[in-house]
């Protein structure tokens, strides 16, 4: 004779699916966010090999360029080291389309595991994001046009300042300067598709600002030093920075983005 389930054991037996399930999940969403950060943190360091091996060929580091730099075919402009590290990547300087260089850009090594197209407020900037995907990713080069520090000339700010290539020996300190790291994917303080492309600080209070880790809830940020080496560091510390020598503590928000940190 088959014996049926009551009423009361279903929804005992769901009510223990349930609960294994609330146990289950958050251990699933670590290991997912875990992975994630693996993922972000072995791009940073492709592109951190790309660029030594770009420094050992060049004596510079990667930057933005000029309005009219072109790799390949493509006019690069301001994301010039995109480009650049797209041709030790994945060997596309023997590539001849412009479709293979663009795959290459357009590549998991340039994006976020986390950055999602969709998160772009712009509408506007959303879809020059989704036209030119060069500029998207979610990964920035430290650059600002605006920014000087007192004494010091200008193209000496950030990495990629005015499109001028910085030789590998003016980083005074290149464990502790950014040369990638995880940039605005929402639209704050962004004027143009382009920068999206580009990450930069102006202080832990300002609204003007590109710290923009996604890793562990929107509070780290995995970077690329200028050393070639990798890992996280939290936003708030990122954005506080730390005193600089003979500078007033205003500018302490600069020292791990400005060359000149001494």
């Amino acid at each position: 004779m088959k014996r049926w389930f009551t009423l009361i054991e279903l929804l005992v037996g769901i009510a223990i699916i349930a609960i294994l399930a609330s146990m289950l999940l958050p251990a699933l969403n670590r290991a997912r966010e875990s992975a994630y950060k693996a993922s972000c943190l072995s791009n940073h360091k492709q592109l951190g090999q790309a660029a030594a091996m770009y420094g050992s060929d060049t004596d510079y580091l990667p930057s933005a360029g000029p309005s009219s730099y072109i790799i390949n075919g493509i006019t690069m402009g301001t994301v010039a080291w995109k480009g650049i590290l797209a041709l030790y990547i994945g060997n596309t300087d023997k590539l001849e389309n412009k479709t293979s260089y663009g795959e290459v850009l357009s590549s998991k090594v340039f994006r976020c595991p986390i950055w999602r197209l969709e998160r772009i407020t712009n509408e506007s900037h959303r879809e020059d994001l989704a036209d030119s995907p060069r500029y998207g990713g979610g990964y920035g080069l430290p650059y600002v046009q605006t920014r000087t520090y007192p004494s010091k000339p200008v193209d000496r700010r950030y990495l990629g300042n005015n499109g001028v290539f910085q030789k590998i020996n003016a980083v005074k300190r290149p464990s502790l300067t950014v040369l990638f790291g995880e940039s605005d994917d929402t639209g704050q303080a962004v004027t143009n598709a382009t920068s999206y492309a580009f990450v930069y600080n102006y202080g832990p209070g300002s609204s003007n600002r590109r710290i923009n880790g996604r890793h562990d809830n929107y509070t780290q940020m995995v970077l690329c030093w200028v050393d070639g080496h990798a890992g996280t560091m939290s936003n708030q510390a990122l954005a506080a920075g730390k005193p600089i020598i003979g500078q007033s503590a205003t500018y302490n928000y600069c020292y791990y983005f400005w060359m000149d940190v001494k």
